[in-house]
């Protein structure tokens, strides 16, 4: 997801007119980046331009995407042209005032995502260690190549790993299926930040005067798939943060309505989320976060992360662990989010969440002969090499500095329906739209605003839309009060006019409020009150 700014000059020549953006994304889906996304889905777009690109796919030594462990399972959608696209993404990198050296740099750093993830491992000592097979020298060769690295020590950092035990740096030889793990790491680490500096160089050219401004916060919706993990666990964390927002900003906006206007109303009943919300996040023993402490275990694991947090959570009402219900396997858990039930399986989460890139990998990448590729890698603190930071602690901070620019603002939601799976026109599946109107808490919010009054005019309005009703087959029922009289006394005296019983019906101090059975009853009143005066009309016409 994203989040992006628009500024405006608030004073001067320009007032009112956009002095610049900003634009922050969150929780950047790196594990497509390996190929490892939702069955039957692409990996980033970039990758198969590239490969597409009669100039840049020589330039690069890239063969066909079908030829890419980290392409393979999918490689071509009906609707999109990869061609027409590259050459939109080349003049946007233009338009942002990039450099033909920077552009080169940017390819070059993808392209070696690419040929990382085609290098094999064969095992050596036993099995204990790994090297790279002959088959793969010339690919790590390409790899060191594109990120300006030595490939000996590409090599060597792919198989032997660095760990900073209690300050002193162990040297750690790697399994070959340790050796595929660092090598995913690496692509994803170089990626990502990538992304991150793309991000931040488009920032500086599209930034300007900091003056008032409009947010719009674009991310995924709440997500229910087949097989569902750490991505989808933050993905609706945000959206349970977002909706308990929604909540509270729907009730507040109702009550304090009510109280301006003087109306008298009963406490609005809402889902609250709350609990949910504390299963995820409470320290210490909330889901995530024991998801990072069993990152920081020696030997932790997938299996012993979901025995803990089966075992801290069993009484929760909205949590269920392996044994519970029925529907979920021996690797899973389920949570009661308010859009419904998910069950989330642990395998690969810790993988996920560590994100580990080890130290001499960094280091290497640190000591790159180009000074971009350095800035993205910058020298860290050795004091705080031993501490191992999580994607979900990042992700929870960003979390964090989202809602309180949120809480800062005077908030609209909008909600997106997809109709159809095929992004066809003219085909709506109501099952999929329900489901969306579900997940997104439409419906809540429309059960909020019924608890309340949900029509409501202002005087004026209401007395010009609804005096018909005072319209009799024989003449006007009378009105007791003067057309010029105070208009909340006019709308009393239009309701009084009438046989009919308006004592739902709430005078505020500037608005009309009434429910759904009073707005029928003076929509029929006032359509049989007109339906008279056509005929009256139409009468006067024929005479003429």
């Amino acid at each position: 997801g994203r989040w992006m700014e628009v500024h405006f000059y608030a004073s001067g020549r320009n007032e009112g007119e956009i002095a610049g953006a900003f634009v922050e994304n969150y929780l950047l889906e790196k594990s497509r980046v390996v190929g490892k996304s939702q069955q039957g889905e692409r990996s980033y777009h970039i990758f198969y331009q590239l490969a597409i690109s009669q100039i840049w796919a020589p330039a690069l030594s890239l063969q066909p995407a079908e030829a890419y462990r980290y392409l393979a399972s999918c490689t071509t959608v009906p609707s999109i042209d990869d061609v027409a696209d590259f050459e939109e993404v080349s003049a946007a990198f233009t338009a942002m005032g990039f450099s033909s050296e920077d552009l080169q740099w940017v390819f070059y750093l993808a392209a070696a995502v690419l040929h990382i993830g085609n290098i094999s491992f064969a095992p050596t000592s036993g099995g204990e260690g790994s090297a790279v097979e002959g088959q793969s020298q010339q690919l790590c060769a390409l790899a060191a190549h594109y990120l300006q690295v030595d490939a000996a020590a590409l090599g060597a950092a792919l198989v032997e790993r660095q760990v900073a035990i209690r300050g002193e740096v162990q040297h750690m030889r790697n399994t070959v299926e340790k050796a595929g793990e660092a090598a995913e790491a690496l692509a994803k680490a170089i990626y990502s930040n990538l992304f991150d500096d793309l991000v931040s160089r488009i920032n500086a050219a599209v930034g300007g005067e900091r003056g008032a401004s409009i947010g719009v916060l674009d991310i995924f919706g709440f997500e229910i798939f087949e097989v569902n993990s750490f991505e989808q666990l933050c993905i609706n964390f945000t959206n349970e943060k977002l909706q308990q927002k929604f909540n509270q900003h729907t009730f507040t906006q109702e009550e304090s309505l009510y109280t301006s206007e003087g109306v008298p109303f009963a406490k609005v009943p809402f889902l609250d989320n709350g609990p949910v919300i504390e299963l995820l996040s409470s320290k210490p023993y909330g889901i995530m976060n024991l998801l990072d402490e069993e990152v920081r275990m020696p030997q932790g694991g997938d299996d012993k992360y979901l025995a803990k947090i089966a075992e801290r959570q069993r009484q929760s009402t909205v949590f269920a662990g392996p044994g519970q219900v029925q529907s979920i396997h021996a690797s899973a858990f389920l949570v009661r989010h308010y859009a419904g039930e998910v069950v989330y399986d642990v395998r690969g989460m810790l993988e996920k969440n560590a994100d580990r890139l080890s130290r001499n990998l960094y280091n290497l990448l640190n000591g790159a002969s180009n000074t971009r590729t350095t800035a993205i890698f910058p020298a860290k603190d050795e004091r705080l090499a031993g501490k191992v930071s999580t994607v979900g602690e990042k992700f929870r901070g960003q979390l964090t500095k989202l809602m309180a620019s949120v809480e800062q603002t005077k908030p609209y939601f909008i909600r997106c329906i997809k109709p159809n799976h095929v992004k066809a026109p003219q085909q709506l599946q109501m099952k999929m739209a329900i489901e969306q109107l579900t997940y997104a808490g439409v419906f809540e919010a429309v059960k909020i605003r019924k608890c309340g009054y949900p029509f409501r005019l202002p005087h004026e309005l209401f007395a010009s839309t609804y005096r018909w009703i005072a319209r009799k087959a024989d003449g006007w029922a009378p009105i007791q009060a003067d057309p010029h009289a105070h208009p909340a006394e006019y709308c009393r005296a239009v309701l009084g006019s009438v046989c009919q019983d308006f004592s739902q019906v709430q005078i505020g101090k500037s608005l009309v409020l009434y429910r759904a059975e009073e707005h029928r009853v003076l929509e029929l009143l006032k359509n049989l009150a007109l339906g008279r005066v056509f005929q009256h009309m139409q009468a006067a016409f024929r005479r003429k």
